[in-house]
């Protein structure tokens, strides 16, 4: 499709299946995009945005599944919706960000997928999913985020935690099969 065309004429489309009751379905609405990213990105922004579908939190998924999804969801950027019913607050506001980029996936294998999105203040969200059926840490780096410092602090936003300063980036702790970890990743100031 020709999403520039549909971004002069909708707010709001909704470009893949409809989202079902399962992680299955989630990790195939995140790979679609991560798969087709470069035609997304360039359109997505204030007053245009993919819609990706409803979150499935709360159902069949398990919390690290729900996770991942709240995680990706947050990075790809949308409008205002509900989502003042979750006490995600941090992960919601990333997903609210008034640069309105969308984020993009920056790094996948078979185990792991990292993807950010620039902020308005300066730093970078950061989602890490791990789709395998065993634990992994992942090494993440500033320049792989899209970070143009050397040094920058991290949160955790999952877990409401500053995790400290690091250079050049930082390695998560393990993320449990399926499940996923979200940072804000914000340059320290030279």
């Amino acid at each position: 499709p020709n999403y520039a065309r549909i971004a002069e004429f909708c707010n709001l489309w909704r470009n893949y299946d409809d989202i079902q009751d399962s992680w299955g379905s989630v990790l195939s609405i995140i790979n679609y995009y991560g798969d087709s990213q470069d035609d997304l990105v360039p359109v997505a922004g204030p007053g245009h945005w993919n819609d990706p579908d409803q979150l499935i939190i709360g159902d069949s998924l398990t919390v690290d599944q729900a996770k991942a999804q709240m995680a990706i969801w947050s990075i790809m950027a949308s409008n205002k919706q509900c989502y003042f019913l979750f006490p995600c607050r941090e992960i919601i506001a990333v997903n609210q960000d008034k640069l309105g980029k969308m984020g993009s996936r920056r790094f996948m294998n078979n185990a792991i997928q990292v993807w950010s999105r620039p902020l308005a203040d300066g730093s970078v969200a950061v989602a890490v999913i791990n789709v395998a059926s065993s634990a992994h840490t992942v090494p993440v780096s500033f320049e792989e985020i899209g970070l143009r410092a050397s040094t920058a602090s991290v949160r955790d936003l999952f877990a409401f935690q500053n995790l400290g300063d690091f250079t050049n980036g930082f390695t998560t702790a393990a993320i449990r099969p399926t499940g996923a970890l979200m940072f804000k990743v914000t340059a320290s100031k030279q």
